[in-house]
């Protein structure tokens, strides 16, 4: 049964699986780590998106949101078929990830350690392939 794009519960992304994703922007300052092998100057990585984060996990989620309608909008009526669900929810953690990451970017004041362009490149072959394959399904179905 296809899911439609408000309401993608088959294959929208949580917030940990984009943190997953771009550990790097799980970043805490002022945080003390548990393990002191995982401190970082001023801060630690906390492995999820926080309200001490940037961006933080009300931002992801919005960044979730966008990044499941623009998929979803590749899809008669916004729908994507269940066999799609898997690489949709690639593809939506990607650009979610992606917008993180260019959210974070634009303050950041220098692009030459970003995973920005790593990033949109993963982003670009998800929708690819999620696209092709279910160009692939409907021709033999």
């Amino acid at each position: 049964m296809p899911i439609v794009a408000s309401s993608p519960s088959g294959w929208r992304p949580s917030v940990e699986d984009v943190a997953a994703t771009i550990r790097s922007r799980t970043y805490q300052d002022g945080q003390v780590a548990s393990d002191p092998l995982d401190d970082v100057v001023g801060g630690s990585e906390a492995g999820d998106f926080t309200e001490a984060t940037s961006p933080t996990h009300d931002e992801v989620e919005k960044h979730i949101t966008d990044a499941c309608e623009d998929v979803a909008g590749h899809f008669p009526g916004g729908e994507v078929p269940e066999a799609s669900f898997k690489s949709a929810k690639r593809a939506a953690t990607l650009k979610a990830a992606l917008a993180a990451e260019l959210s974070k970017f634009r303050t950041s004041g220098g692009g030459e350690r970003s995973p920005y362009l790593q990033l949109r490149i993963d982003a670009d072959a998800a929708m690819k392939t999620l696209l092709t394959a279910s160009q692939m399904r409907d021709l033999f179905a």
